[in-house]
């Protein structure tokens, strides 16, 4: 495949912001599931060790892979507790792009600065998502102020959620400028954006390209010209989310699975493709390994990121920077949580 149509990506939060919820819903969106699994009652599809299903956390890093408007989705959902950051950062180190979780009532907790700190140390870029909007006290536009305050980012919305009494029943999409109407998992696009919602979209929408076109002389000429093209707005805002001068960010809630697809159609927009660096460029094949366990006999199995060349079963390998004698691929496997499906090579990417 194209590396341009692939997007490695995980989720990072504090703990209970509700990652590993949103993870589903993820699944459920791409067709990699069919029904959403719950955290309480320990039947979530990334939480699979049964540590996991009783304590209601991630304590390894789950993979699977689906696609989303042609685009190939590999997903990490790396854990949240404070007690398995290791797991985090050995996640982060094969990752493209994050979707950073937020509580909408509680904002940005201490658990989180630290995972962002991970993600800023990797040089890991990311979008946002802010969650439980169907809670008390929930506040969209407040969080994306608290954002700012503690990374010192631009958390520019890219999708505002509509709240009546804790339901979410809408959104206008700022990049395209529509708005639609959300009832459970159903979305009908409206014919204009109501009246009423243009209070908040209308400054949320001069923000954006406010903010996006600083940098980008085409996007600028067409908002004087008074016709954006939303594919130049999107170019203008992967470039700073990308650099890390933008978070671009939805909200809803992930329980109730009320836009949660934004997520994904964020990560497709916004997040970078994989890239091999010229020093490892004509390398016959590299890559880095972020979880191993030892099974009967003593046999390994990896998990590992391709950064260059290929891998194919009989091939020999060795650790990097390592007098160890060499070992021999014996199988290769498609991950999806705890499944596998054998295959035959793997490229980078």
């Amino acid at each position: 495949m194209n590396p341009d149509q692939i997007r490695n990506i995980g989720v990072i939060a504090h703990v209970d912001a509700g990652k590993t919820t949103l993870s589903e819903q993820i699944l459920l969106h791409g067709g990699a599931i069919r029904t959403v699994g719950r955290v309480d009652e320990g039947g979530t599809t990334m939480d699979y060790l049964r540590q996991e299903q009783l304590r209601g956390i991630t304590i390894r890093a789950g993979v699977a892979s689906f696609e989303w408007k042609g685009k190939q989705i590999n997903f990490v959902d790396t854990p949240g507790h404070i007690d398995f950051s290791l797991e985090v950062e050995r996640s982060l180190r094969v990752l493209d792009g994050a979707v950073a979780v937020f509580c909408g009532v509680r904002g940005v907790e201490p658990r989180t600065k630290a995972v962002w700190a991970l993600a800023d140390k990797f040089g890991v870029p990311r979008v946002g998502w802010i969650n439980k909007l169907d809670m008390p006290g929930a506040d969209f536009a407040g969080t994306i102020l608290e954002i700012e305050e503690a990374f010192g980012i631009v958390a520019l919305p890219v999708d505002w959620p509509v709240v009546k009494d804790g339901v979410v029943v809408g959104a206008v999409d700022l990049v395209d400028w529509t708005a639609r109407e959300l009832r459970e998992h159903q979305s009908r696009k409206l014919p204009s954006i109501p009246v009423e919602w243009l209070a908040f979209a209308e400054p949320a929408r001069e923000r954006l390209l406010e903010e996006a076109s600083k940098d980008d002389e085409a996007l600028m000429e067409q908002i004087l010209a008074g016709r954006v093209d939303p594919s130049t707005l999107v170019q203008a805002v992967a470039r700073g989310c990308r650099s890390g001068r933008f978070l671009p960010v939805t909200g809803g809630s992930a329980l109730r699975g009320w836009n949660s697809a934004t997520v994904l159609d964020s990560v497709v927009r916004y997040l970078p493709a994989p890239e091999t660096r010229g020093d490892i460029k004509d390398h016959p094949g590299a890559g880095l390994v972020f979880q191993s366990t030892v099974g009967e006999g003593g046999k390994r199995t990896v998990v590992a990121r391709l950064f260059a060349g290929h891998m194919e079963k009989g091939q020999r390998i060795r650790k990097a920077h390592s007098d160890e004698p060499p070992d021999t691929i014996e199988r290769i496997y498609q991950v999806f949580a705890d499944d596998l499906i054998e295959i035959e090579s793997a490229a980078s990417g």
